[in-house]
């Protein structure tokens, strides 16, 4: 299972109201969503988050923690540093970083990564 993140992205507590297609509706924090997953992970199945944008380094930390893969969309090189920057501030180990996939370029390059990483 997929969980596509777009915008600004934290571990945050609260359940959130969409602004999108389901306006007005709420959804589940992110740490409740990561503990969802985390129980479908336990069944067998495998769940990967990707972001569009650079989440925070604890939210990544979590998802991490409870071997949630994560794939994230970071624009240059820059940002890629900074990423690996905000998980090193949220104390994340070498090794969990770099189990952190940074995919460099558009969004049409996150996709195609993803697709084939499933092996679609």
């Amino acid at each position: 299972m997929l969980q596509i993140k777009a915008g600004k992205e934290s571990l945050d507590l609260t359940a959130r109201e969409s602004g999108g297609a389901s306006r007005g509706s709420s959804s589940l924090s992110n740490a409740d969503a990561l503990q969802v997953d985390a129980g479908l992970m336990a069944r067998g199945d495998r769940v990967t988050w990707v972001f569009e944008e650079l989440p925070t380094g604890p939210l990544v930390k979590r998802a991490r923690e409870l071997n949630i893969g994560v794939v994230i969309r970071v624009r240059d090189q820059a940002a890629r540093q900074q990423m690996i920057g905000l998980m090193a501030r949220a104390k994340m180990s070498p090794i969990a970083i770099a189990g952190v996939e940074l995919v460099v370029g558009s969004l049409d390059d996150v996709v195609a990564y993803v697709v084939k990483r499933a092996g679609h």
